[in-house]
């Protein structure tokens, strides 16, 4: 009975030691500090019903071969939607990044949605130059983020090559914590190989830095948060020989070190890579409020979003089309999450 009682009180010392480091780290008090948790979530093609002019969305129509109408159209939204509410145990996330996104209409419809409105979701969506339309957007959580100001920066791949995404950047503060900068990426694809086509995303790495350059020397403690579709994976030349991710540096990607996970954000025959991912300001992996919580980042997925593939006998995320085959599913891509404390 004494031993048991000994052992209670020694579990009772080591947890009030443990709240009292807690309460006493980074200067902020422990009852003061707020998580809130970022996402960039790849969607594959969400578009409307609609004909838009000047944009290639044909295969994008009710009278496709595709066969795009409002039941799929709604059935599209409704799987993201789920997948929102499936990692909204611990609250909405306040910022989630998307790209493949037609146009600011799909935007409106998914943050009206009956089953995200205590959310309080609203778009934000520049139009690019993509010839198919697909943008780069964001949706944010009034509730939890307010908007200072927005911009799109142009990515020019010069030559003869078609226009690809902007990069979205959105400054803003959240709710009685700190401002951060956002630029939201979707980097031109590996069509044609991925060694061929990397001189594009060099490119765009480099228009990255220019923004994130700008930002740092303005403001050197600035927090910065860089997410996106970056197609090509954490040690690519793009993205550790362009961006300052470097020792010296002044960004780190939160990829680093998660090659070993069992899963990534993409499958490719068979293998999974981090083609998704968030790139954030060293100063946002110190000990000190605001910074991201250790061990946060990770791809999401519930088993609804994947499926054993029939010829690589892997798990893959569930798509909505299988070539021109409808699937039903949610996109070729799993969401990357990380958890901002502050």
């Amino acid at each position: 009975m004494k031993s048991s009682l000994v052992y209670r009180i020694l579990f009772a010392t080591l947890f009030c030691l443990s709240l009292y480091g807690l309460a006493h780290s980074g200067g902020k008090e422990w009852k003061q500090l707020r998580k809130t948790k970022v996402v960039f979530y790849n969607v594959e093609n969400l578009f409307d019903t609609l004909d838009t002019p000047d944009k290639k969305d044909e295969e994008y129509l009710p009278d496709s071969e595709r066969q795009w109408n409002s039941e799929r159209y709604n059935d599209k939204l409704n799987r993201i939607v789920e997948v929102i509410n499936s990692m909204s145990d611990d609250g909405y996330p306040s910022i989630i990044g998307l790209c493949e996104v037609e146009n600011i209409s799909p935007l409106n419809d998914l943050c009206a949605h009956q089953e995200l409105k205590k959310a309080k979701y609203t778009p934000i969506l520049i139009e690019g130059p993509d010839q198919r339309g697909i943008d780069v957007a964001m949706i944010y959580s009034k509730k939890q983020f307010k908007v200072l100001s927005t911009k799109s920066y142009n990515v020019d791949l010069g030559g003869d090559f078609r226009p690809t995404r902007d990069i979205l950047y959105v400054k803003g503060q959240f709710r009685r914590g700190p401002i951060v900068h956002f630029l939201v990426n979707h980097w031109p694809s590996r069509y044609g190989g991925a060694e061929k086509s990397e001189p594009k995303r060099i490119t765009a790495a480099k228009a990255l830095a220019s923004v994130t350059d700008s930002i740092h020397r303005s403001e050197e403690d600035a927090l910065i948060i860089c997410m996106g579709d970056f197609n090509d994976y954490p040690d690519n030349r793009s993205l550790t020989e362009y961006l300052p991710t470097s020792e010296d540096g002044y960004l780190v990607n939160l990829m680093d070190g998660l090659s070993d996970t069992k899963r990534g954000s993409y499958n490719y025959r068979g293998d999974w890579g981090f083609l998704d991912q968030i790139i954030v300001s060293k100063n946002l992996r110190d000990d000190q409020a605001p910074f991201v919580l250790p061990m946060s980042t990770s791809p999401f997925y519930t088993d609804s979003m994947v499926y054993i593939h029939p010829k690589y006998g892997d798990e893959k995320p569930k798509r909505t089309y299988g070539g021109k085959e409808y699937l039903g599913g949610y996109s070729d891509h799993l969401p990357v999450t990380t958890i901002l404390t502050y």
